[in-house]
């Protein structure tokens, strides 16, 4: 299973996010218009405010525990989906979903944004 872990997302994690698509949208990578945002953290939960709300990653690796015998868990990369979703399906929207991929990997390893997705990977023995 690979998901949103919409609950790691900190102060750095959501301006990063939201400047990424300011820049993409004001220079027409994508259509979308993003403009800046001033209280990005703010605006991150209010866009990912749902009713009800979704469940966070604990509550789905536990879930996974009761039902598997051994399984794995990994936080990695996943904004860099909903950023570069929009480019265009060709070599040069992979070329710059693969930069801005490795941008977020570079990113959370210096520990400037954090790791928003979850990998769990699980098997019965």
């Amino acid at each position: 299973v690979e998901d949103f872990s919409l609950e790691n997302a900190d102060l750095r994690t959501a301006r990063w996010y939201y400047d990424m698509l300011a820049v993409f949208s004001k220079s027409k990578l994508i259509h979308e218009h993003h403009p800046h945002v001033d209280d990005p953290l703010k605006a991150w939960e209010d866009e990912h405010r749902h009713d009800p709300p979704l469940n966070e990653s604990r509550e789905m690796i536990n879930e996974i525990g009761e039902g598997f015998s051994n399984y794995l868990v990994e936080t990695n990369p996943y904004l860099y989906r909903s950023i570069c979703s929009s480019l265009p399906n060709d070599e040069f929207g992979y070329d710059l979903t693969e930069t801005v991929l490795e941008m977020e990997r570079s990113l959370i390893r210096e520990g400037a944004v954090s790791p928003v997705g979850t990998r769990i990977i699980a098997k019965n023995l």
